[in-house]
This record gives C-alpha cells, structure tokens and sequence, in this order.
C-alpha cells in the first residue's frame, strides 16, 4: 500500500511495538510491519508513548479544529477515553488537562 508518509506526527519513522503510522489526508492510522492496516487513518495525532501505547487524538465533530486526546495500544484498541483536552508525556509520566466546567 502508498501512503503519503509513515512514521508519526512528531519525531522519526520508526517501528514501534511492531507498527507504525501511516498518514492519508490529514488523519493517522497504524500498519503492522507486515503492511497491514491496524486502525484506518482518524487521528489527528499519533505518537508512540511506552508499553506498547501510543497517545492519539481525534477530531471533535461538533467544534472544528478542536481534538480530545487518549491512549491506543499498538493493537488499535482504546486504552484511555478520548476525553482530554490535552496528553503529554515526561519521561515515563502521561500528564493530563481535564476539563473543569
């Protein structure tokens, strides 16, 4: 398969845990390194974090340009709700903004 670039959002075209993402348009998606689509490209970010999970975002349908962040493991599963304004990491430590209303 052609995609428009490989790797992640931020930093090198590296595997990671087996995957690594693939871009098409503006959004993200995983390939194992057999070339097979983990998840179809709907993130926004993707960058991998430690023990096999990434931090990725998705757009806000709602509010245009708006995201929410959480975790996927290198299976595409959802491991953290997407229901952060922001995730960062510092070292081994997964910062986190929360919403206050």
């Amino acid at each position: 398969m052609a995609y428009e670039d490989l790797g992640w959002t931020a930093g090198l075209p590296e595997v990671y845990h087996k995957v690594i993402g693939f871009r098409e348009g503006n959004l993200w998606g995983l390939i194992d390194i057999k070339n097979k689509k983990v998840s179809n490209a709907r993130y926004t970010t993707l960058q991998p974090f430690q023990e096999k999970l990434l931090i990725a975002s998705l757009p806000i349908k709602a509010q245009a340009g708006q995201v929410r962040y959480g975790l996927i493991n290198n299976k595409g599963e959802t491991e953290l709700s997407f229901s952060y304004p922001s995730l960062m990491h510092h070292q081994s430590k997964l910062i986190a903004s929360v919403l206050r209303i």
